[in-house]
């Protein structure tokens, strides 16, 4: 049901975001004055799932350190709305597929909208409706006709590079350097577990993930299984997280190694508590991955159709697990194309070669990548 919404939202929004385009050329512009120094009331847009919101963050910071004492309101969906209760200076969260969120948004006057959308039509579209002294986006596609100011979108920029592109074209200053984590400790401690208290081991323990939002993403569960069996073998306790849809696996790789799973049972803040006080998180390019590196977890990422270069995690404690095929990465802006070979890029990844992953990573803490 779940994906399915999705998939209807990106025909929706293939078939009429164009048309709507060029409708909207034809109507007066909703502007109100613009000045960067009086702005105070600030709109960020972000359509998708958790990873690109998580990824998001360190733009929000950036806007909050430029445009002091501004009012900075989010735009999201219901799937990715819970990141933004994990970061400080946000005024309202509102979600665009919550139809009694309209009233709120949708009437209101903005200094500056800014659409962190990447290719899709819909949210740019909401951006030009709404009355604004500046819209900023990116020139991806037809939709930088909407805005008042684009970035160029660079498919192979480390996303928050890509987010953080947006500021140019505001002449807002980007960070020096963007350093995890990127959520802070204190809004951590601030997420009670609640019952799931008695359940955390207290000894280390290592996080699992066996899911993605993306089937074509997926490791197969059964290797899932092995790993978690070999992980318990160097004595770490294994705690498998996810969704209500990773319900069955997670149980399948619990029930294996004897470890623990609290898939569908936590919020995302609650979720992001948990891999923060872990050793180590494994998983599959996902919006949890990301999550596990915006609170400073180390991590082991199993890459196939996605983009190293765009999504990867930087900096010391990361490694990355990929068989280097040449046809990968095929993704495009989130869009995993037919394959002929059976996406042998993540589905052929041995259990071996993460497993030395992670004694990496739990041992020296080194980034890297796996290949072979």
């Amino acid at each position: 049901m779940f994906l399915n919404q999705i998939s209807f939202l990106k025909k929706l929004d293939g078939l009429v975001g164009p048309l709507l385009v060029w409708l909207l050329g034809l109507l007066p512009v909703r502007s109100t004055s613009w000045s960067a120094i009086h702005c105070r009331s600030i709109l960020i847009v972000r359509p998708g799932g958790i990873g690109d919101a998580v990824l998001l963050l360190p733009t929000l910071q950036a806007c909050r350190d430029f445009f002091e004492g501004a009012s900075i309101y989010i735009l999201a969906e219901k799937r990715n709305a819970q990141v933004f209760d994990l970061c400080e200076g946000v005024a309202e969260v509102w979600c665009y597929d919550k139809l009694g969120d309209w009233k709120d948004f949708f009437f209101k006057d903005y200094d500056l909208i800014i659409d962190t959308e990447q290719s899709h039509y819909l949210s740019a579209v909401i951006s030009k409706l709404l009355r604004a002294g500046r819209r900023c986006g990116f020139a991806s596609n037809k939709r930088r006709l909407l805005f008042d100011c684009v970035s160029a979108y660079d498919q192979k920029s480390y996303e928050v590079e890509s987010f953080l592109s947006l500021l140019d074209s505001l002449e807002v200053p980007r960070p020096t350097s963007v350093q995890a984590p990127f959520i802070s400790a204190q809004n951590l401690c601030g997420s009670s577990l609640g019952c799931l208290t008695s359940v955390i081991p207290q000894t280390p323990y290592v996080v699992l993930f066996p899911g993605a939002s993306v089937a074509d993403k997926r490791w197969p569960v059964e290797r899932w299984a092995q790993l978690a069996v070999a992980l318990r073998g160097m004595d770490c306790q294994v705690v498998v997280v996810g969704g209500h849809q990773d319900l069955e696996s997670a149980s399948l790789v619990a029930k294996r190694c004897g470890g623990i799973s609290i898939a569908g049972k936590t919020s995302l803040p609650q979720v992001a508590r948990v891999i923060s006080e872990g050793k180590l998180f494994v998983g599959a390019d996902s919006g949890l991955l990301h999550l596990a590196v915006a609170v400073g977890s180390r991590t082991v990422a199993l890459f196939g159709p996605s983009s190293i270069d765009k999504w990867a995690p930087r900096g010391s404690g990361h490694r990355v697990v990929s068989l280097g095929l040449p046809c990968s990465p095929c993704s495009r802006f989130g869009t995993i194309p037919p394959c002929l070979i059976e996406y042998r890029c993540v589905q052929d990844i041995s259990v071996s070669r993460v497993f030395e992953a992670c004694k990496e990573g739990l041992l020296r803490g080194e980034h890297g990548t796996v290949c072979g």
